[in-house]
């Protein structure tokens, strides 16, 4: 402050690092935040720029995309709640996957990232032999809109 005086509130970054001190310094516990001066260095390579620029005009598309993802999570979660909430009431599961909705949006978005679904759609095909269409039904759909929309938009953005 004291090197450029009243002019560095006219650089953008030099005020990003002013408020970020201020910040460190009034609240103490909160000095992780100055982890974040760390991210002037991005503006310093021209090829990190360019992808910065292109993320930033590709947000309003994402947004898009995820609320497209969040009403299909939310039509599968009532789905799946309704065909197998009674399950672990009935000693039928191991862990409780469907009982409520929340339980059931947790357990969809853990099938999404593929972190272990096979067991789950098994444990569940032991009592329902037919729940592999559900599954692999919804598993196609958000792959589809993760994978394709999200990829098609950064593309179209960078091009």
């Amino acid at each position: 402050f004291g090197y450029r005086g009243i002019d560095l509130f006219k650089s953008g970054w030099l005020s990003f690092d002013f408020v970020v001190v201020a910040l460190s310094w009034a609240f103490p516990t909160v000095q992780v935040v100055r982890t974040f001066r760390g991210l002037r260095l991005l503006t310093r390579f021209h090829a990190i720029r360019n992808i910065l620029l292109a993320l930033q005009s590709v947000i309003p598309m994402l947004g898009s995309i995820v609320l497209l993802l969040a009403v299909i999570f939310y039509v599968f979660a009532v789905i799946f709640t309704d065909l197998y909430k009674s399950m672990y009431a009935d000693g039928l599961t191991s862990i409780d996957y469907f009982s409520r909705l929340d339980v059931t949006l947790f357990t969809l978005f853990q099938v999404m990232t593929g972190a272990g679904w096979p067991d789950i759609a098994r444990e569940v095909m032991a009592t329902y032999s037919s729940a592999w269409l559900p599954f692999v039904t919804f598993i196609s759909i958000t792959m589809f809109v993760v994978i394709e929309l999200a990829v098609a938009a950064l593309c179209r953005s960078v091009a």
